[in-house]
């Protein structure tokens, strides 16, 4: 069974909008930070890669649409969460950013206002202890 995003396979059999992973750099995305916990945070919240691709991209594309569900509830709760400052309020927020670019790799609308100056890590698997910035 061919699994698709509904935008038809090519020839090879390939999503229409399937292209290879390109790495990206292990910067750490600078700005003014947000979501810090104040001066002294006892807690610490880690955001894994909550990137489009995820939701309609090449990951959805290439798993099925079927698994975007349980994504988009968990990016949902994540916008609820950040929307509490209470319960933020002593903890330090950082994400992370898999090996994705352009738009797939840009976080869903609803978090990318919550999420523009959140510290990010870039990670180039699925441990983001590999990059010397964690």
């Amino acid at each position: 069974r061919v699994v698709h995003c509904g935008r038809g396979v090519d020839a090879s059999g390939s999503c229409a909008r399937m292209r290879r992973y390109q790495p990206q750099s292990f910067e750490v995305v600078r700005g003014p930070l947000r979501l810090q916990g104040g001066a002294a945070p006892t807690l610490a919240l880690l955001l894994i890669d909550c990137q489009q691709a995820f939701l309609d991209g090449y990951w959805a594309c290439s798993f099925g649409l079927e698994q975007v569900g349980p994504i988009q509830r968990a990016f949902n709760n994540t916008v609820a969460l950040l929307e509490s400052p209470r319960a933020l309020s002593r903890c330090a927020v950082l994400c992370t950013r898999c090996y994705l670019e352009g738009a797939e790799a840009e976080y869903p609308p609803r978090l990318a206002v919550l999420l523009d100056r959140v510290p990010c890590v870039w990670k180039p698997s699925t441990d983001v202890t590999w990059n010397p910035l964690f």
